[in-house]
């Protein structure tokens, strides 16, 4: 009997940073991890979109057998589900998904002891503390707003 491969993401925002990461598994061993740092202004969304685009581009480089991505953010669930999403990362996302049926995602309620979920959380709080050099991702244009007003109200 195959065991079931699945992976599992989670994004951190900390005093020290924002991190993201995800691994991957089969049966109850972790066989993959990744984890990075983003910027400070990035957004906990953010991190857990880059991670689920990461754990589906390394989902599409493992031989054809069913895997389960598990994400405890409905947001991005239902971000990479539609194909005209306004975020980019979601749309590349989405595609991947249509092209490589082989792949699922399943939302989980955080914290329940699924495979790997503790585990990515951990690793996205470490790469939130960490001196590792940040990833380069698009600023939210909720940090853009405010960086804008601030500016505005400086100059009045």
């Amino acid at each position: 009997m195959k065991e079931t491969v699945w992976g599992s993401l989670n994004g951190s925002k900390t005093e020290k940073g924002v991190g993201t990461a995800f691994c991957v598994g089969s049966g109850q061993n972790i066989v993959y991890k990744w984890l990075a740092k983003l910027q400070d202004y990035n957004t906990v969304f953010q991190a857990e979109l880059l991670a689920l685009k990461h754990a589906t581009d390394h989902a599409t480089s493992l031989p054809h057998q069913p895997i389960t991505i598990l994400v405890d953010n409905q947001a991005s669930v239902q971000a990479a589900a539609n194909p005209r999403s306004i975020n980019t990362t979601a749309r590349e996302i989405c595609k991947s998904l249509i092209t490589n049926k082989h792949i699922h995602i399943s939302w989980i309620k955080a914290r329940v002891g699924y495979d790997g979920n503790e585990e990515t959380d951990g690793l996205a709080k470490e790469a939130a503390e960490s001196d590792r050099n940040p990833l380069s991702v698009k600023a939210p244009i909720s940090f853009l707003k405010s960086v804008f007003k601030k500016k505005m109200t400086e100059d009045w």
